[in-house]
């Protein structure tokens, strides 16, 4: 049981601070377990079997390298370099051994689909199409160059083995990627739905609190200018003619403190409570400042909750 919980400990990812870096370091970690022993197979095979077995054994070791790097770099908090190490060594190696192995005939021309794939799970769709970019560019030159003569003949020849070691590896990598790919979403969506559910029970407490509140709610903004929803999701003035400022309804020297508490609300976001006169200094009331944040985590305004704490003496 022991062992069991070592070897688990072992190939889980770490964990950093920062939640984007860690599900990164996940990704990474997940797809070189994945690839390494199916790269390791069929480069033994594709070795044993080959014309030309040093080569194939270089360029077999460079992927089993950069696999091996990524797991290592990961562990070291290095994981953007661990998630471009392995696309760029897979991209370097798939254009020597295309142009070693008969150019866009070989089989190991299949291995640009799956280092795309990899690449856009790893960095998401816009880095992918970039680099399927890149990889078009790079096999439009090399099918100009084998056109012309500008690279010398095939230097590695495939054996039937070899070949459907070479096959059998992209297909099984394209399937583990769409899985991963799929997995991603799946709990991409379960993630989202979640955090609609809670917003929706967030705000319907916060409904039940304003609607049962013995006193006043506002909403604010810096300025203490009263606040109105508005149909499009933001915030307006509550009337566009006059400025309707809370200020208006406090003793003249108790505005200063309510512009300071205000400005801490904003600035610190968090909740302010304390006691503050009415205009006339009749009545003492309680006030509250919560902050409320928008989707970039600033302060876009706050709710203002005031009640009646006791007359003035």
């Amino acid at each position: 049981m022991q062992t069991i919980d070592w070897l688990k400990r072992g190939f889980a990812p770490p964990i950093f601070e920062d939640e984007k870096k860690t599900r990164l370091a996940r990704h990474i970690n997940s797809l070189a377990f994945y690839f390494i022993i199916p790269a390791l197979i069929a480069g033994t095979i594709n070795t044993l079997l080959s014309d030309n077995p040093v080569i194939a054994l270089l360029l077999w070791a460079g992927l089993w390298f950069s696999l091996a790097a990524a797991l290592v770099l990961v562990r070291w908090g290095y994981v953007r370099l661990a998630g471009w190490l392995c696309p760029t060594v897979g991209w370097v190696l798939l254009n020597i051994t295309v142009i070693l192995a008969g150019g866009e005939l070989s089989p190991v021309f299949g291995g640009y689909l799956l280092t795309i794939l990899a690449t856009a799970l790893i960095f998401g769709a816009r880095v992918g199409i970039v680099y399927a970019f890149i990889c078009l560019i790079t096999v439009v030159g090399i099918a100009v160059g084998k056109y012309y003569d500008i690279f010398t003949p095939a230097q590695i020849q495939f054996s039937l083995g070899g070949n459907l070691a070479i096959y059998t590896l992209w297909i099984a990598g394209t399937a583990v990627l769409i899985a991963c790919g799929t997995y991603i979403l799946r709990t991409a969506l379960e993630k989202i739905e979640r955090t609609a559910r809670f917003l929706r029970k967030s705000e319907a407490k916060f409904r039940k609190v304003v609607e049962s509140s013995p006193g006043h709610v506002f909403l604010l903004d810096r300025q203490g200018q009263v606040l109105l929803p508005d149909p499009t999701g933001s915030h307006k003035a509550l009337d566009a003619d006059r400025t309707v400022s809370l200020y208006d309804g406090l003793y003249e020297s108790d505005r200063s403190i309510f512009k300071d508490e205000i400005e801490k609300c904003f600035s610190k976001s968090v909740v302010r409570q304390f006691e503050i006169r009415g205009v006339d200094q009749a009545f003492i009331y309680q006030v509250w400042l919560s902050p409320v944040k928008g989707s970039d985590s600033t302060v876009d305004y706050i709710t203002c909750n005031m009640y009646t704490h006791s007359p003035s003496t």
